[in-house]
């Protein structure tokens, strides 16, 4: 008994091949409908087994032509696919005279068993040839309404795909930018002699390097709780500068109030969906603020600051640059104990 495998994908022939044939089947091969035709014409098979989606001409196509052919309408014909897999798609098929409508990838067993049973009844003859049941106007507006509805599909896949991977290069993107600003800081580390020195250093390599919008350091004033910005760089300055101090008690309402109440990172990759921060909403719009996040700078585990993040796109903060950014900090407040260290011993 010989089969006719049409598929346009290599591998996939190549798999149900191996399988026919490991059933005692003779194989033919044809990577899309137009050469199939061509082949069974020349000799016609005892089976044809054909995928859907195919260029040239598809699977529905040839199963037009197949069951219009006088001949080649006595040779049974199991459509298996995997990308029309809808009850619609099955209809159609049908419609136009399949014997079977398989989905792939079958478990081997049960196909086998599918073509087994048409192939047994062929032999019998209790397959009668399966001839299109519906006119060929109703046919062809079908199988167009089918084409037209898998392409929107398709054009749904792919633009969520191009999003996808729009996302991934601007996160990579995201992921460069930490990186340098990272290791700019470590050189600032390096070479700043004093604090001031380098918190405007990790402020603005912050904006400039790690692609955020705006940056800004605070110290706590141990005598009344406040956190006075000491250095900044970036968008908002001029609204930074109205809000004064940031108090470390009472009513929080910024990252950095937030942060230091709970003596940990506070992060928020939608800064117009948290209700706790509704005061600020209107500046953050202006300025164009979407996500934040804000690190409290220790030394010796004593907090004495924070460092407040801004960026322009909702969701900038992913696990991995919140470790980027986290990573930073240690290093700063490393290097805030070791001049701490140096003052005591010029003391």
């Amino acid at each position: 008994m010989r089969v006719l495998v049409v598929d346009d994908r290599e591998d996939n022939r190549y798999l149900l091949c191996q399988l026919l044939r490991g059933h005692g089947y003779a194989v033919q091969e044809a990577d899309q409908g137009a050469q199939a035709l061509e082949l069974a014409r020349a000799q016609p098979p005892d089976l044809v087994v054909s995928d859907l989606l195919m260029p040239v001409m598809d699977g529905y196509t040839l199963l037009r032509h197949w069951k219009a052919d006088e001949t080649l309408c006595q040779v049974p014909f199991i459509v298996y696919t995997a990308t029309y897999t809808e009850p619609k798609d099955e209809q159609l098929a049908l419609d136009m005279g399949a014997d079977a409508f398989v989905v792939k990838p079958a478990e081997p067993d049960v196909f086998m068993l599918r073509v087994q049973a048409v192939m047994d009844a062929a032999r019998q003859r209790q397959l009668a040839p399966r001839a299109p049941t519906l006119p060929e106007s109703d046919m062809l507006s079908m199988y167009n309404a089918v084409l037209v509805r898998k392409l929107e599909q398709r054009s749904l896949e792919l633009e969520q795909r191009l999003c996808e991977l729009d996302a991934a290069h601007q996160r990579i993107v995201r992921l460069n930018h930490l990186y340098a600003a990272l290791s700019d800081t470590n050189q600032a580390i390096v070479h700043c002699s004093d604090r001031d020195t380098l918190f405007d250093a990790l402020c603005r390599i912050a904006v400039e390097r790690g692609g955020l919008r705006m940056a800004w350091v605070g110290l706590v004033d141990e005598a009344t709780g406040e956190v006075k910005p000491v250095a900044r760089c970036g968008e908002g300055l001029a609204w930074l500068g109205r809000l004064a101090a940031r108090r470390g008690r009472g009513v929080s309402r910024t990252l950095a109030e937030w942060s230091l109440a709970r003596g940990e990172p506070y992060v928020c990759n939608d800064l117009l969906a948290d209700p706790a921060l509704a005061p600020l909403y209107e500046d953050y719009r202006h300025h164009g603020f979407a996500a934040g996040a804000c690190h409290p700078l220790r030394i010796d585990g004593r907090i004495v600051g924070s460092l407040a993040l801004y960026a322009a796109e909702r969701d900038f903060f992913d696990h991995e640059l919140n470790h980027l950014v986290q990573e930073m900090v240690t290093d700063v407040c490393f290097a805030l104990s070791n001049f701490d260290k140096e003052a005591g011993r010029r003391a």
